[in-house]
């Protein structure tokens, strides 16, 4: 019995062992610890509240960017739609509009725009890196325009406390994030919704065939990413109290490098959430280390700029061998196959 119980524990430590997340999670630790050593102020109360609500506010961007890229879509807009919703938001809210009614605003017009994205992508077949690309800079004209450079503030309470609440000595965020990754994960692996959107980015004509909309799938996964973007941006303009027009700049590079490094493949059909958290963490946990030990904002923008290119390389590589082993075996069932033909024959 005791035998048993013991080759039970062992399978289940293998079984956690080999998971893909198992792999970026130990670079993360490395990290957070050669940070800890060089300055020990990495791993004070403050600095790890501080760094977790950054990475929460990724996150929560990220989500909606897993399920695009698993089905074979990218999104480009999100950094824009981060600056669009807080700040329409904010416009709200400094002209009188209650806290709900200015939330949910901000939550719709990421919405629209996701829409939007999706519709002109299944409609017309254009590629997704245009789509957004284009859809990137009128989100961001409209911003300036809105704005004219000028932020807007000050906020009522209620809104700010949406993010400068803390629970346990952490930000309101951090928890919201939490909270987000348990319903996406459960919903990506137990949903029909979900392993839609997997088969979509498999291989969407096997898709087809199985009677999947993919033109819904495709176009509620773009709806997803843009609310999730506009959520961040309302709580990012709750946590500073001010809304400004260059909120959001740069977040897109550092979602897509996110969720890469997490192990979701570029060509789409896999992918996992959690992988995208210690994708965001790796990501922040650099920035956050880089800065303690003062390096130059250019060396860290070199520095995150390789890890993108790296993660591409290793997605690339990990597809290669894929294809590789499935023609593999492949070979010998084709053999096996002839070779029963010619015992009938």
């Amino acid at each position: 019995m005791k035998e048993k119980k013991n080759n039970r524990v062992l399978s289940a430590v293998g079984h956690i062992l080999r998971q893909p997340e198992v792999s970026i999670l130990v670079p993360l630790l490395v990290l957070c610890a050669v940070a800890a050593i060089l300055n020990p102020n990495f791993l004070s109360r403050s600095n790890i509240a501080d760094t977790l609500n950054y990475i929460s506010l990724d996150f929560i961007i990220a989500i909606g960017m897993t399920f695009t890229i698993i089905s074979g879509g990218m999104d480009l807009s999100v950094g824009s739609v981060v600056a669009l919703s807080g700040y329409s938001t904010g416009l709200a809210l400094v002209s009188g509009v209650p806290t709900l009614p200015a939330v949910l605003l901000g939550l719709a017009i990421g919405a629209l725009i996701g829409f939007v994205n999706g519709a002109i992508i299944v409609s017309f077949g254009i590629p997704p890196f245009i789509t957004t690309l284009g859809m990137m800079y009128m989100v961001k004209g409209v911003v300036n325009v809105l704005s004219e450079g000028r932020p807007v503030y000050p906020f009522p309470d209620a809104f700010n406390a949406l993010a400068q609440t803390r629970f346990l000595g952490f930000p309101a965020p951090i928890f919201m994030a939490l909270v987000l990754l348990i319903v996406a994960s459960f919903t990506l692996r137990n949903t029909s919704f979900g392993r839609s959107v997997m088969a979509v980015g498999g291989n969407e004509a096997a898709a087809n065939t199985s009677g999947i909309n993919i033109k819904k799938i495709k176009i509620l996964t773009y709806v997803l990413t843009a609310m999730l973007a506009a959520f961040s941006g309302i709580l990012l303009a709750s946590k500073s109290g001010t809304a400004t027009p260059g909120a959001g700049d740069g977040y897109e590079m550092n979602v897509i490098a996110a969720v890469i490094i997490g192990g979701t493949s570029l060509s789409g059909g896999n992918g996992s959430i959690v992988g995208t958290l210690i994708g965001c963490a790796i990501i922040k946990v650099l920035n956050n280390a880089m800065v303690i030990l003062s390096v130059d904002t250019y060396w860290q923008n070199i520095v995150i700029g390789a890890i993108i290119i790296l993660a591409v390389i290793v997605d690339t590589l990990r597809r290669r061998k894929m294809l590789t082993g499935g023609v593999q075996k492949a070979q010998p069932q084709k053999k096996q196959s002839r070779a029963r033909g010619e015992q009938n024959g």
